[in-house]
């Protein structure tokens, strides 16, 4: 069976930051910049390739995290009218 891999972009690279910041673990690169996000992003999507192998994986990162509760509350607004 072909596994198609859909990730939350935003929510993996939030827990990859604080998973590493939370123990004062800050990695950052030769301008200072931080880069504890990234590393457990890649970490994580490498995992998900050798324990899962997928056929294709899709990540997704909105731009504008509160349109996902606008939405949401869109909906319950029009849903109890």
């Amino acid at each position: 069976m072909e596994k198609i891999i859909l990730v939350d972009g935003n929510n993996l690279l939030f827990r990859s930051y604080y998973a590493t910041a939370y123990n004062g673990n800050f990695m950052k690169n030769s301008k200072g910049f931080p880069t504890n996000a990234l590393f457990g992003f890649m970490n994580m999507i490498n995992k998900i390739i050798l324990e899962e192998k997928p056929v294709n994986i899709m990540n997704v990162i909105y731009m504008k995290p509160m349109i996902l509760l606008e939405l949401s509350r869109n909906f319950v607004i029009k849903e109890t009218m």
